[in-house]
């Protein structure tokens, strides 16, 4: 007599993968996390792009367009129109990076400095409140689950992955 379990362990894993609907499960899970985010992106007049965009920023300074797309998952082309936008309201800037004159570099602005400075922390006080909600340990496994597999994708493909429309 066999377990209820082992059926779905004799079932290759490609099989099981698809018959749980890995896609569509990652998916929920990052608009489920969303859930949590979006009341601060709103209260300042902030999308999910324009968050992770302010978020590249504030972290790494001064940065080439193509490496905003990259950082931020964001499709180039959908970059550039978010931060032609961005900068129409004066949250950053592009400017000639003076190593290359040929490259332009995005950087925030006083403003937008200031507005990465005043929603970091409470995105930062956000992901200890789902640690709270949900199980710590499981959340650290996923993390660091999600990272190696997104390495291991990059490396299937031949390097960074480029983000693809929805």
């Amino acid at each position: 007599m066999t377990k209820e379990g082992d059926a779905d362990r004799a079932t290759p894993l490609g099989a099981r993968i698809y018959d749980a609907s890995l896609i569509i499960g990652l998916l929920r899970l990052r608009d489920g996390m969303r859930l949590f985010f979006r009341p601060i992106l709103r209260a300042h007049d902030l999308t999910d792009q324009n968050w992770r965009i302010i978020k590249v920023l504030g972290e790494h300074g001064a940065v080439e367009m193509t490496r905003i797309g990259q950082e931020a998952v964001i499709p180039a082309a959908s970059a550039s129109r978010t931060v032609t936008r961005m900068e129409a309201a004066g949250l950053l800037r592009r400017q000639a990076d003076p190593g290359d004159r040929r490259r332009v570099l995005v950087v925030l602005t006083a403003r937008g400095r200031l507005l990465y400075e005043k929603v970091a922390p409470l995105i930062r006080d956000t992901y200890g409140a789902i640690a709270a909600q949900l199980d710590p340990a499981l959340l650290e496994t996923l993390n660091i689950t999600v990272h190696a597999l997104n390495r291991q994708i990059e490396a299937a493909f031949g390097g960074s992955m480029p983000a693809v429309e929805e």
